[in-house]
């Protein structure tokens, strides 16, 4: 399967679209029911995408927040992960690497691509991003879809094909 496609100019579109940091707080007043964020618990049944765990096992002192939305503004269903940028420079780029790996491939099970910012203010910055068509159910197992990782590394992007390397999760 090829690896999910972006051109320069859809790639730019998904990173220069930062989440309003407001949406984060708890008494936030989100634009749309379908916006859910960490403070968002349903009393009755599971509220998608369901990252509280994950949050609690790998976020740390390094995760300030997250807000997941539905398509809007030319941007498929995406979740948006907001680091303590001071944190995430603690980080090597591999640990880098492999937590938007992990909040990638989860939010994908729901359907959601994963971009990470910083917490800058007024417009946080795009650090990385985990870009990946849907995953396909079938009776045996979730089929693989190619996904790209966007790493801002010194300044500069880098996009890694993850197609072979996802099939042995």
């Amino acid at each position: 399967m090829p690896a999910f496609a972006l051109d320069d100019e859809q790639l730019q579109v998904l990173l220069s679209q930062p989440p309003r940091l407001q949406w984060l707080e708890p008494d936030a007043v989100l634009p749309s029911e379908e916006m859910v964020t960490q403070y968002t618990i349903s009393e009755t049944s599971l509220t998608p995408p369901s990252l509280w765990w994950i949050q609690s096992q790998y976020g740390g002192d390094l995760l300030s927040g997250w807000v997941a939305a539905p398509g809007t503004d030319g941007l498929p269903p995406h979740v948006d992960l907001v680091v303590n940028e001071a944190e995430w420079r603690t980080y090597n780029y591999w640990e880098r690497y492999a937590l938007v790996t992990l909040f990638g491939r989860v939010s994908q099970e729901f359907g959601y691509i994963t971009r990470v910012f910083n917490e800058q203010r007024p417009q946080p910055r795009a650090l990385a991003a985990y870009l990946c068509e849907p995953l396909v159910a079938t009776d045996e197992d979730p089929e693989v879809s190619g996904c790209q990782v966007y790493m801002d590394v010194a300044g500069l992007g880098i996009s890694i094909d993850l197609e072979d390397q996802l099939r042995g999760f």
